[in-house]
């Protein structure tokens, strides 16, 4: 597979063929001497990392879902990309305000459901990308959640391993991530990375 540079050169201008020109996910960071990674918002701001941001997010039903720009996947293109990780380059980038939307629940209640503008969905996913690569294998073969490849259902086939079970007890956090401590979020991303410029996106 061609690398990006030389899709550029061949001006196709097209999203399609510059994702097929990243040839992995495998990102790469940098450790220092006392293990703490360096030149993470670097990696989230190349254009490969938006790139298979904008891969994952297309394939989603709600992609499609406009913020409170209107905007959406549709139509969007290899220019745009560019755009943004020009701008979180130099740190020109800046957020919209979340849509706020509320969906019934099964009780009758209704739960909040933030929906960024799409151009922040990328970053975030983005973001998300390259932290999985440096968290994932500090979690918990028993943890389940919100882990790729991981679901429910591979919660219940590591059940079928258990011996001499005769309780099993399901439990929720309300209000979950309406009342997550940002601060505490920032200090853990602080022990594990040495990173000023993605602290500051973290807070934008």
């Amino acid at each position: 597979m061609q690398g990006y540079s030389k899709v550029r050169q061949f001006h196709t201008g097209t999203l399609r063929t510059a994702a097929n020109a990243v040839v992995s996910n495998k990102v790469t960071y940098f450790k220092m001497p006392d293990m703490h990674h360096t030149g993470v918002y670097k990696k989230i701001a190349d254009i490969d990392t938006l790139i298979q941001a904008y891969e994952k997010l297309k394939s989603r039903p709600g992609s499609m879902t406009p913020g409170t720009d209107g905007n959406t996947l549709d139509g969007y293109s290899i220019e745009k990309l560019e755009s943004i990780s020009k701008s979180l380059k130099d740190e020109s980038y800046k957020c919209k305000p979340v849509k706020r939307v509320y969906i019934p629940k099964a009780n009758g209640k209704k739960r909040p459901l933030g929906i960024p503008n799409i151009d922040d969905r990328i970053v975030q996913q983005a973001s998300k990308i390259v932290l999985e690569k440096i968290f994932e294998p500090n979690f918990a073969d028993t943890s389940h959640g919100y882990r790729p490849h991981r679901s429910c259902h591979s919660a219940l086939k590591q059940m079928e391993t258990w011996n001499g079970v005769h309780w099993i007890i399901e439990g929720d956090i309300k209000g979950f991530f309406d009342n997550v401590d940002h601060h505490l979020l920032s200090g853990l991303l602080n022990k594990i990375i040495k990173d000023q410029q993605l602290i500051d996106l973290y807070w934008k």
